[in-house]
């Protein structure tokens, strides 16, 4: 009897400390489980928040390059659009005395474009840009207007327009610090 009741109760004993020792490597399981989800889960993170540094990395400079090219594209049609008209006028004296179909043609195309350009630049330009462009534009209505006259026939309208165009310059020259400016490539003002 002494026998089978210790044969019992190291059954008993044994099969208790096999359940603890059980529950106790579950625990450890469970345990290790949550630890590397929150390893991967923190590893997700990091991830995550390094694609999104790229992305906004890869947004900044795919804008930047749209903001040079537009900014280039409007100083290459502001130079085109001064020397379409500037090309056949003599630098003093009369000029010609009527425009024809194809030198207003190619002025008044250039004109268009300028200003569709200028719609895409004003996406991007700072206000200080964005003002010395109004001011550029300005004075490009105005030789338009002055070009567009038809009529080159009287010394005061040629040098009326001269002093637009030779003004144009000038506001470009200011156009393209103020670009510089924006783009980080020129340092003062």
């Amino acid at each position: 009897m002494g026998t089978l009741a210790a044969a019992l109760i190291t059954q008993v004993a044994s099969g208790v400390r096999e359940r603890r020792q059980w529950r106790w490597q579950r625990e450890q399981e469970l345990l290790r489980w949550r630890h590397e989800r929150e390893q991967e889960e923190g590893r997700w993170e990091r991830e995550k928040a390094e694609r999104q540094e790229q992305w906004e990395r890869e947004d900044i400079a795919r804008s930047r390059q749209e903001r040079l090219a537009s900014y280039s594209e409007l100083l290459q049609q502001l130079d085109s659009f001064r020397s379409a008209i500037s090309s056949r006028l003599p630098v003093d004296g009369s000029g010609p005395k009527k425009i024809d179909a194809a030198w207003r043609s190619e002025v008044m195309t250039l004109a268009n474009a300028l200003e569709l350009t200028r719609a895409k630049v004003r996406l991007f330009a700072s206000v200080e840009t964005d003002k010395a462009c109004g001011e550029v534009f300005v004075r490009v209505r105005r030789c338009w207007a002055s070009f567009s006259g038809g009529m080159l026939d009287r010394q005061e309208r040629i040098d009326v327009l001269r002093s637009d165009l030779w003004n144009l310059g000038a506001l470009s020259a200011e156009l393209l610090k103020a670009i510089r400016w924006e783009l980080g490539l020129d340092v003062a003002q």
